[in-house]
């Protein structure tokens, strides 16, 4: 019985064991686009070129639907004109993130979100640092989801996945 007390640890292995099971930053973690299993952004090196090119913003998100009650008379055309449909990953943004490099057709990643979703609408003037995940008709899985701090990963530079009509 006294061999099992004689183990004491001091404060100096308790603090490095801390921390080794410290979770490594989210910096580090790159994109991906699950569909193909291809990096968006690869961040290994902070300093890389590649990674320079990517933007992060911390914004609010919440998420909308394709329903009159939400929109409009045609709440399947999202502000640019396109045809939203249930099972598309797209977003609306607030129109002050348009001046700071998102553009209809950017593809973006959001953490917490899984793969990658695409530019398609834009939201009412009053939203500030915002965006509105589109969940098709399932308005059940828009409440669910709420109003959530997520960061947002871009590249304002990239090639637009749509024709740009701003």
């Amino acid at each position: 019985m006294s061999q099992l007390l004689s183990y004491a640890i001091s404060p100096f292995v308790i603090i490095t064991i801390a921390f080794c099971l410290i979770p490594e930053p989210l910096n580090d973690i790159a994109p991906r686009d699950l569909a193909q299993g291809v990096p968006l952004l690869e961040m290994n090196d902070s300093s890389s070129a590649e990674a320079a090119k990517w933007r992060k913003i911390q914004l609010v998100a919440t998420a909308y639907n394709s329903v009159e009650a939400q929109t409009d008379s045609t709440p399947d055309i999202a502000a640019w004109g396109d045809k939203l449909e249930p099972g598309m990953k797209s977003i609306a943004v607030s129109r002050d993130l348009l001046k700071m490099g998102l553009k209809h057709g950017s593809r973006v990643w959001v953490e917490g979100l899984q793969g990658e979703h695409i530019v398609l609408d834009k939201m009412n003037k009053r939203w500030k640092k915002r965006i509105d995940v589109y969940m098709g008709e399932d308005v059940s899985a828009a409440l669910n989801f709420g109003r959530r701090d997520v960061v947002l990963h871009f590249r304002p530079d990239e090639p637009l996945l749509v024709a740009d009509n701003i």
